[in-house]
């Protein structure tokens, strides 16, 4: 589910700065830059794990600051296909069902992928399980607010342009990571009907 994976970039360090604890500002900056963000083919940036290595740093004419190569290690959510991975269902539709990790919210299971048969109730908005049993059929919710377990089928990483507002904001609706899931396996969907069996 998290990977620790190597970065390189250059770094400025404003004057201001020189006096301070290098690796602290480093990490902080650093920080600041990639935290909660996801980078194409890597996944969302979690922390800074650690600097690995700084090297010398140059300025450039016209600004006082010193531009410094640095190389860091920083955890990463990216989980491999196969993985089952824990969350809670915070939308149902008649395409699927959305689950949310918390940090991370962009996970779909698609329709095909439910406990098979299921069927969308319009009214509730949640999911159906109907399966057999002895004397006939038993119904068992997928609903919002219900926690799941699913297998991590697919990802989708898209480099979408960051568009940025007047205020400074980031306003891009689309999603440029998103992981698929499926349920219609033993042990997954709701956690409560397995724990209850």
């Amino acid at each position: 589910m998290f990977k620790l994976c190597k970065f390189r970039q250059i770094i400025r360090i404003p004057p201001h700065r020189f006096g301070e604890d290098v690796v602290k500002y480093l990490e902080i900056k650093i920080g600041e830059m990639f935290i909660n963000k996801v980078i194409l083919n890597y996944g969302l940036c979690i922390c800074v794990h650690s600097i690995e290595e700084i090297g010398d740093s140059i300025t450039l004419p016209g600004d006082g600051g010193a531009h410094t190569e640095v190389t860091w290690n920083m955890i990463v959510f990216h989980p491999n296909i196969g993985e089952v991975l824990k969350g809670e269902i915070s939308k149902c539709d008649s395409t699927g069902v959305s689950v949310t990790m918390t940090f991370f919210e962009d996970i779909f299971i698609p329709k095909e992928y439910l406990p098979q048969p299921s069927k969308f109730l319009q009214n509730e908005q949640i999911w159906s399980w109907q399966y057999e049993v002895d004397d006939g059929f038993a119904e068992l919710f997928l609903e919002p607010g219900s926690k799941v377990r699913f297998r991590v089928i697919d990802e989708v990483f898209k480099d979408i342009p960051t568009q940025v507002s007047d205020d400074g904001q980031e306003n891009t609706k689309q999603k440029c990571y998103e992981i698929y899931g499926a349920m219609n396996d033993t042990g997954l969907g709701c956690i409560s009907w397995w724990n209850a069996s």
